[in-house]
C-alpha cells in the first residue's frame, strides 16, 4: 500500500505516480489525497484544511452567526474528516483485493470531503430549497434554542422543548419567564412572545 498527499507535479518528478508503481505490483493499493481533486483548474495546487475543506466547500460561511464574519475553525478538523474518507476508500480497496486479487487506485480530496460535509445544504440548494438565514444569537427565532453567555462569561447551549419550559424556568430561578406564551410557528419551530 502507498498513501500519498504530495501535489501531482511532485509525484511525477519523483516517479511516484500510480501508473509507475502498479507495474511493480498489480495488487498495489494506491491511496491518493489532494487539496482540490485530480481534475480541474486547481488540481495541481497544494491544498490546506482552511482553504480547501472549509473555505472552498462553503462550510466556513455556513458555520457562523448572522452578521458575524467567518472565523478560524478548529485546526485540523477538515484534515481529520478527509482522513476518515480516505480510510473508507482504503478499506473498500482491501475488501476488493481480497475478493478479486486486484489492487486499486483510490482517491479523495479536502474539497470533496468539505462538500460531503456540506452535502445536506448543497443538495437542498440544487433542488431549489429555501433556507433560513444564519442563526442570529442576539435575536433568535426561538429563545429556547440558542447559545448564551452566563454572568461568569461561560458560554452554554440552551435547548428546551416546549413541554420542559416550566421546569427549566423554575430550575434557573426565572419563574417570570412563565408569563410568556409559546406560539407554535411551523412544524418544529417555537417562538416566545410576551403575553
Amino acid at each position: 500500500m502507498v498513501i500519498v498527499n504530495t501535489p501531482h507535479p511532485a509525484r511525477k518528478r519523483l516517479n511516484l505516480e500510480y501508473d509507475a508503481l502498479v507495474q511493480w505490483n498489480n495488487k498495489l493499493i494506491y491511496a491518493d489525497v489532494t487539496g482540490f481533486g485530480e481534475n480541474g483548474p486547481d488540481a495541481n495546487l497544494p491544498g490546506f484544511d482552511i482553504t480547501s475543506y472549509w473555505a472552498r466547500s462553503g462550510l466556513l460561511s455556513m458555520t457562523r452567526d448572522a452578521g458575524a464574519p467567518p472565523t478560524w475553525p478548529v485546526a485540523g478538523s477538515g484534515d481529520n474528516a478527509t482522513a476518515v474518507g480516505l480510510y473508507a476508500a482504503i478499506v473498500t480497496a482491501l475488501y476488493r483485493r481480497e475478493h478479486t486479487g486486484k489492487g486499486s487506485y483510490v482517491t479523495t480530496s479536502l474539497l470533496a470531503e468539505g462538500i460531503w460535509s456540506a452535502s445536506v445544504s448543497i443538495q437542498a440548494a440544487l433542488c431549489g430549497a429555501k433556507f433560513f438565514g444564519l442563526h442570529d444569537r442576539k435575536n433568535p427565532a426561538n429563545a429556547a434554542l440558542n447559545v448564551y453567555r452566563a454572568a461568569d462569561d461561560t458560554w452554554f447551549v440552551l435547548i428546551v422543548t416546549p413541554d420542559k419550559l416550566e421546569a427549566v424556568a423554575k430550575a434557573i430561578g426565572r419563574p417570570d419567564l412563565l408569563t410568556t406564551r409559546v406560539l407554535r410557528i411551523g412544524r418544529n419551530s417555537w417562538r416566545t412572545c410576551r403575553s
